[in-house]
């Protein structure tokens, strides 16, 4: 499994601030370490309603500070492509209420809105120490892969995190 992208997160409960910077996990111990990730702004333009996205429970247990990964991977079968995010740390309680999303697109994107969503995930609690994963094929093409987390902090407002674009060939391998 290759992770090819990761970005860290991480909110406090006392004073609401963002407080991780984003850090690359290089695909393989060959490829050089490169800035490939951002944060997107809390005003970000809303996704699409998903469906069943109201109809969620919202039954969590509280944690208090959270951090949070982002990743791009290739799945150990070939002709996949995932993103995870996955709950790193959590200092005390406080809900963290995750929707995951995974896009492609067969040209480099300028922006997000121009890809395909190929697939969502959705938990209402990410516990310390689980992952969150969402998986798509690449159906025997080329393509460039986003993967973005919305996520809710004790029911705060939504913040985002997003991984740049990232070409993976056919068999869902890091080009």
């Amino acid at each position: 499994m290759n992770t090819v992208c990761t970005l860290l997160f991480c909110t406090c409960m006392f004073c609401n601030i963002a407080c991780a910077p984003a850090e690359l996990a290089p695909a393989a111990a060959e490829q050089e370490p490169v800035s490939v990730c951002q944060t997107i702004a809390a005003d970000a333009p809303e996704l699409p309603a998903l469906p069943n996205e109201a109809d969620a429970p919202a039954v969590a247990e509280p944690r208090l500070l959270e951090t949070l990964e982002l990743s791009l991977i290739t799945p150990p079968y070939e002709g996949f492509v995932a993103a995870v995010v996955k709950n790193k740390f959590t200092l005390f309680s406080s809900t963290v209420e995750v929707y995951l999303y995974l896009y492609s697109s067969v040209s480099y994107p300028e922006d997000i809105m121009d890809m395909e969503m190929e697939t969502w995930s959705y938990i209402t609690d990410l516990d310390m120490g689980n992952t969150l994963y969402a998986e798509a094929a690449t159906h025997g093409q080329a393509k460039y892969w986003v993967a973005r987390a919305r996520v809710s902090v004790n029911g705060g407002d939504w913040d985002y995190m997003q991984t740049k674009a990232f070409l993976f060939n056919a068999d869902g391998t890091r080009a």
